[in-house]
């Protein structure tokens, strides 16, 4: 690996914490969308710069599929919605949960 890998998978991981630290801190849509092409954007460069890839891990295929589908399908906009939960009868083991209308499933899957 040389010194230019180093480097560019060094701004993208930092590029990738400062997007989550936003999303974290005051989510919207803009954060989302920038977190998604920020997670696609440290693999791209960790494939290149390390030869190693997260596409093994199922949280980043979820991720990469949500980005894809953002970025090369439909808007964030109307199709996304954050919503706090914690005053809600929700109860889960997950951190995070993503729900989606079933429609848009099948569709993606067609």
């Amino acid at each position: 690996m040389t010194d230019k890998n180093i480097a560019n998978v060094s701004a993208a991981s930092a590029r990738l914490f400062r997007a989550y630290y936003s999303h974290c801190t005051a989510p919207d849509l803009d954060t989302l969308f920038q977190l998604l092409g920020s997670i696609h954007n440290l693999n791209d460069r960790v494939t290149k710069g390390l030869d190693f890839n997260f596409l093994n891990v199922p949280e980043f295929l979820a991720l990469k599929c949500l980005r894809n589908f953002f970025h090369h399908h439909d808007e964030l906009k109307h199709t996304v919605r954050l919503i706090p939960i914690t005053n809600l009868p929700i109860v889960s083991d997950l951190v995070y949960m993503c729900l989606t209308r079933r429609e848009l499933v099948v569709s993606l899957g067609t």
